[in-house]
């Protein structure tokens, strides 16, 4: 009978409670825990360590089957690498031995996938196509139109019930003149020039507001030179017709006294504004001193439309903030450059902001009563530097005020506002859209615009940078809670020449026409004073792309909540088409493969017209 070798043995408690010192290489076993111990002669069982697994730290096994869970304490390692991957990743990559090309995983599919689609991992392990919709700038249009040395004094605007814009700018022979123009796609198609009246040169700043009750479009304008009294200011409503405008008879809001005003004042930059305020009225803001001294007082009038007489009557100008002489206090004063109304979609009620005495920017709620009285609220402090320029629009989507400004560095930066019913406003935190590095502080060259009917519900910023020239930028902003998400910078047209200039409007369906133009020597395809306009296209369904969580390519059509296989990056998918052989391609936020990097995901080289050798993980 063979001999039968049994090492000493007990159950952990009792190794503990009777604690031996176990002679050198004696074995000692726990019964119950299945750890051994190994005798040094010297050291008693409690103080006595484990035995290990030696020097290499792992158990060199041949084949191993495990039954049930296999635990690690500590770190995991496969052949002396350790494994930094989660439990969650590690599930997601069962049964995939290498990412080499030719690599294939099989995933339940998260909506439908068509086969040679690229793919994104949801967290949840499924995997869903690429889609979206991209946000693009059309191509540049010419409108044949050339302006004057006043050029960056333009307005324009968008009437959503025909459809059309109308862009107010000083033709060559210093008339004022309106064009319609029409989106069509990713370009603007424009009418003949219509001139507003041919007694007219005075170049100042245009307002112009889109009254939709009474389908009239809402022009003022100044009708001698700045600097002289007895200067009128009027107002006119347009009626467009096609593609064409044509326009009522001028309604005087004001003369200028002896006493006229600077000429960087009187309605010169952004100061001369004008907002629809629903129910058929609109309101007129500008620097002016006709109606009280000799001082400069920013002031407000409500117009109604008279339709007998296709025109607007204006109230009283009634003082809002007053902006500098000997009686300035903290509700006015400063530059008086930059003011700007806007209608937030409560019917008798706009939002004003301007400078006050302390160069600060402040807004105020002005509410009309009766046919057409202005009354202000109490001023609101935006910011508490001094300001150079401002844009702000109303987000009807998110119900907030979005608003840009830069501070004394040129840095520009946004708060995004709320008003309560009460008229009570509370911000947002200031935070920064540009660090000011070049910035442009011109008055014109900030601009917010609400984007109406995209779904990602964004807004435009706009503004300037200048180095040698100026160079127009924008970036797309959407709300979350009380900030703003917003995209990387792109560029709207580069090397302008000094003084460079644009206005920007939303025209619906998640587009916005910009126009743009200087007021130097040409410079690049930019001919001096002429006018070009480009239609950004904004995502009407945002992307589900981001920079980390493309996969891979479908390798065969997988209906929804199915199981298909994935080639994931680094293999090899034949199931492209119309490739170019030896090009680079990228995959963009619509799930198309594009030779453009900029803004996609790269995607790997054609090596023939079918098949794309993937970029790896």
């Amino acid at each position: 009978m063979a001999d039968k070798i049994q090492i000493r043995r007990d159950s952990a408690s009792n190794w503990t409670s009777v604690n031996p010192t176990l002679v050198s290489g004696e074995i000692g076993y726990e019964t119950d825990t299945q750890k051994l111990k190994i005798g040094n002669a010297t050291t008693a069982w409690t103080s006595l360590p484990y035995t290990t697994l030696g020097a290499l730290g792992y158990a060199p096994l041949a084949s191993p089957t495990f039954t049930g869970a296999v635990n690690a304490s500590g770190t995991l390692q496969i052949a002396g690498a350790t494994i930094t991957s989660t439990a969650a990743e590690l599930n997601l990559l069962d049964g995939v031995t290498s990412l080499s090309p030719g690599q294939v995983k099989a995933f339940t599919a998260s909506g439908a996938i068509a086969s040679g689609k690229p793919v994104i991992l949801n967290t949840n392990g499924t995997v869903t196509q690429i889609s979206g919709d991209l946000e693009s700038l059309g191509t540049q249009t010419d409108l044949t139109q050339t302006g004057n040395t006043a050029s960056q004094k333009t307005k324009l605007v968008y009437d959503p019930n025909s459809s059309k814009l109308v862009f107010f700018y000083w033709a060559a022979n210093s008339n004022p003149t309106a064009i319609v123009g029409s989106v069509s796609g990713t370009a603007v198609s424009w009418g003949t020039p219509v001139t507003i009246d041919s007694t007219t040169n005075s170049q100042a700043r245009f307002a112009a507001c889109v009254d939709t009750t009474n389908n009239k479009i809402v022009v003022h304008y100044r009708t001698g030179a700045n600097n002289t009294a007895g200067t009128t200011d009027v107002a006119r409503a347009g009626t467009i017709s096609g593609m064409s405008i044509s326009f009522g008879p001028a309604v005087t809001t004001g003369a200028y006294n002896s006493n006229a005003i600077n000429n960087v004042l009187k309605n010169e930059i952004i100061a001369h504004t004008m907002a629809f305020a629903g129910s058929g009225k609109v309101v007129i803001h500008d620097i002016r001193s006709t109606e009280y001294d000799s001082n400069d007082h920013s002031l407000a009038a409500v117009g109604v439309y008279d339709s007998g007489n296709n025109r607007y009557n204006f109230g009283t100008w009634a003082n809002t903030i007053k902006v500098s002489g000997s009686n300035a206090n903290d509700n006015g004063g400063g530059s008086g450059r930059y003011a700007l109304l806007v209608y937030y979609g409560v019917a008798g009620k706009v939002a004003l902001v301007s400078a006050n005495s302390l160069n600060i920017n402040v807004i105020r709620i002005g509410t009309i009563s009766g046919t057409n009285t202005l009354s202000w609220g109490d001023y609101v402090q935006v910011n508490y530097d001094t300001p150079m320029s401002i844009g702000m629009d109303w987000n009807p989507d998110d119900s907030k005020m979005i608003i840009a400004y830069d501070d004394a560095n040129s840095k520009l930066n946004y708060r995004t506002m709320s008003i309560a019913a009460n008229d009570a406003m509370t911000f947002g935190v200031e935070a920064e859209v540009h660090d000011g590095t070049n910035k442009h502080d011109f008055p014109w060259t900030t601009q917010v615009t609400y984007v109406t009917g995209s779904g990602n519900k964004a807004s435009v910023i706009g503004y300037a940078e200048d180095t040698t020239y100026d160079e127009h930028y924008y970036k797309t902003a959407t709300i979350n809670g009380t900030a703003l998400t917003l995209s990387t910078q792109q560029t709207l047209y580069a090397e302008l020449q000094e003084l460079g200039w644009y206005e920007q409007v939303s025209t619906g369906g998640g587009k916005m026409v910009f126009i743009y133009g200087h007021s130097q020597t040409t410079k690049g395809t930019l001919v001096a004073d002429r006018f070009y306009s480009k239609v950004l296209t904004l995502a009407a369904t945002p992307t589900n792309l981001t920079a980390t969580n493309y996969l891979g390519i479908a390798q065969a059509a997988i209906a929804s909540s199915a199981t298909g296989d994935i080639m994931l990056k680094g293999g090899v998918s034949s199931k492209l088409s119309s490739l170019t052989i030896g090009s680079d391609y990228y995959v963009a936020p619509d799930g198309t493969f594009t030779t453009i990097a900029t803004n996609n995901q790269a995607a790997g080289k054609a090596v023939s017209a079918t098949t794309l050798l993937m970029k790896g993980h």
